[in-house]
């Protein structure tokens, strides 16, 4: 959506990307905090502690990208 908010001198694509990247920043708050739960409270073997570690680590990425997306 940024690259097309671009292209197409868009401003109103623009306001949806930026509102998009703060809805991206609050879910990838929620999940970590959901990820440091299961983790505190359930004590994951190993298989599923790497599985939730995967899960952080993408969302951190995903949130980098909609951080780059706002910038365009």
């Amino acid at each position: 959506r940024a690259i097309y908010a671009l292209s197409q001198f868009s401003v109103e694509v623009a306001n949806e990307v930026t509102a998009n990247e703060a809805r991206v920043n609050a879910m990838e708050v929620d999940i970590d905090r959901e990820v440091s739960g299961i983790i505190a409270r359930r004590q994951p073997t190993a298989r599923d502690l790497r599985l939730l570690i995967a899960v952080s680590k993408t969302t951190a990425n995903l949130e980098r990208v909609g951080d780059e997306a706002a910038k365009m």
